[in-house]
């Protein structure tokens, strides 16, 4: 397992809440694949945005999520 922190080290990523010390068992894009501890990768596809399946990835146990902010 890795840190959270450890993953996203170098990159120009804003962190929200208090997982950054968050251990993470896998690194998931589709929903259907999370399991507890996992780190969901919302990104927009083709057809679908995943931001629309965050919250079924934290009821699923995602310990963190990445997608795009913007303001």
């Amino acid at each position: 397992m890795h840190k959270l922190r450890t993953l996203i080290e170098g990159l120009d990523a804003r962190i929200e809440g208090e997982q950054f010390t968050s251990s993470v068992s896998s690194v998931v894009q589709h929903s259907d694949r999370v399991t507890a501890g996992a780190l969901f990768i919302a990104r927009s596809g083709v057809r679908r945005d995943g931001a629309a399946f965050i919250d079924d990835a934290i009821t699923k146990g995602a310990v963190a999520i990445v997608c795009t902010y913007t303001q």
